[in-house]
């Protein structure tokens, strides 16, 4: 029987191809709308050790017992990973999406210049500086002072940019 460590060293060579094959899910996403939320989620890299990690108490507690689990999983700090898995669903889910796509695309209307412009400029612009407030309302709350990362966003999901006219 192998030990947990070998076990533990299988499950993060698994958690090393996943981070390089997140493209693939996101392909399944698109290929298989009934579960894209999943895929999508999957295809984040942010989301791949987290999962993992989860994983991995899974499997120690099958194998060395609840208890032994549970005292690992306490002698690690998941506060930065789960923060930004938590920020990212949230980030990620559709009325937050949906909310920030219509504030863009009536802002950008309102610019005097062509609307898919516009509707860049706010998505590099606008987007991070909601997402830092964001993060500076977290981190009132949390004890430590550790430097908050923005989650990986698709600004332009359900965007339609017409390709020339200023609307």
């Amino acid at each position: 029987m192998p030990t947990i460590e070998v076990i533990a060293a299988v499950l993060f060579a698994f958690a090393l191809v996943h981070t390089f094959s997140t493209k693939f899910f996101e392909r399944l996403a698109n290929q298989h709308p009934r579960h894209s939320g999943l895929f999508h989620l999957l295809g984040e890299v942010e989301v791949v050790f987290g999962f993992w990690a989860v994983v991995l108490i899974a499997v120690m507690v099958f194998l060395v017992g609840g208890s032994q689990a549970i005292e690992y999983a306490e002698s690690r700090k998941y506060t930065e990973p789960l923060f930004v898995f938590v920020i990212m669903v949230v980030a990620a889910s559709r009325p937050v999406v949906e909310v920030i796509t219509a504030l863009v695309a009536f802002l950008a209307r309102l610019a005097p210049v062509r609307f898919a412009v516009a509707q860049v400029w706010l998505c590099l612009a606008l987007v991070p500086l909601i997402v830092r407030r964001m993060c500076a309302n977290h981190a009132r709350v949390r004890s430590t002072n550790q430097q908050c990362r923005p989650p990986a966003t698709h600004c332009f999901v359900g965007m339609r940019m017409p390709l020339s006219g200023r609307r």
